[in-house]
């Protein structure tokens, strides 16, 4: 186990910002951590990066404590902000280099630079970059150390799709050399490209967690797509103990019992309003579909 929070908790003053939040991360893995702003998604992170000193619950980053054995943590991780961390007046290769520094064995500058495709603007100043390219610049600065574990902050944020893309390829890469990844996004296809577990947050708490596989594995789930808005109702007139949602027009989403077939329901209502199926997805949710639920006032709190 490379990363545990076991009932973590912190208060800025007398606002409970992180309540009782457990989770772990295995070497070599990628854990997604989701929830809307002000959820404690941030002051997690800088708990187990032994910035912010838990009021309650126990963070262990490779067996150890990040905050009371940081001399002996900080050298094994890498993080990357959303925004700051670097000095605007230096130039890239100067920032990259001086952050090689503080390492007993970094990448090179030039090669940190390569991963993260910012080789290119080796001499230009920080202060001159676009919002994308600090990003990337940033991320050569979470890499330089070779961290054990790597702890990314938004990295999708600013990024063009091919430079995405290039991020999510690296964060692939790395789980496969052994590094652990955790990963703060809003980002639904973020996580759905790197992400081995996803644990979602909301108001301070923990909502939902476990596998990409097992939170959107959904046997009572639909998803169907007609040419003319239907009656939901005749659907669940016709297939006992169902729920269709509207999420479009013609677009919406079907709960139905496990075992029960929905397509004959599906097929009769559409053509009872004049007009047929256009696409059906049955079997699993999306994650979108998982993080809404959770967040909502009646998704249960994680237990532990």
């Amino acid at each position: 186990m490379a990363v545990l929070a076991d009932n973590l908790s912190f208060d800025y003053r007398a606002v409970r910002a992180v309540d009782g939040v457990s989770f772990t991360a295995m070497r070599g893995s990628c854990l997604a951590l989701f929830g809307p702003n002000g959820a404690g998604k941030t002051t997690t992170l800088e708990m187990l990066q032994g910035y912010r000193r838990p009021v309650g619950g126990m963070a262990r980053v490779m067996g150890m404590d990040p905050l009371g054995e940081a001399s002996r943590v900080r050298p094994l991780i890498g993080v990357m902000l959303q925004e700051g961390g670097t000095y605007p007046s230096l130039k890239v290769a100067e920032t990259v280099r001086l952050f090689a520094s503080y390492y007993h064995d970094p990448i090179q500058a030039g090669e940190a630079m390569r991963i993260a495709k910012v080789d290119h603007l080796g001499e230009r100043r920080v202060r001159s970059l676009s919002g994308g390219e600090k990003q990337r610049v940033s991320f050569a600065l979470a890499l330089v150390g070779r961290p054990q574990v790597l702890f990314l902050d938004e990295p999708g944020a600013g990024l063009d799709p091919e430079s995405r893309a290039g991020v999510w390829a690296e964060i692939s890469r790395l789980k496969e050399g052994g590094t652990t990844v955790l990963l703060a996004t809003h980002m639904f296809e973020e996580a759905e490209a790197v992400a081995d577990g996803v644990a979602i947050m909301s108001a301070g708490a923990l909502v939902a967690k476990g596998s990409l596989d097992s939170l959107t594995a959904a046997p009572g789930h639909a998803e169907f797509t007609t040419d003319v808005p239907i009656d939901p109702s005749e659907i669940e007139r016709m297939l006992s103990g169902s729920a269709v949602t509207s999420v479009g027009a013609t677009q919406y989403v079907l709960d139905f019992p496990e075992r029960s077939d929905p397509i004959p329901a599906i097929h009769s209502a559409c053509a009872k309003a004049g007009g047929r199926v256009l696409a059906l997805r049955s079997g699993r949710r999306s994650l979108e579909d998982v993080y809404l639920a959770a967040i909502r006032p009646s998704g249960a709190r994680e237990a532990g």
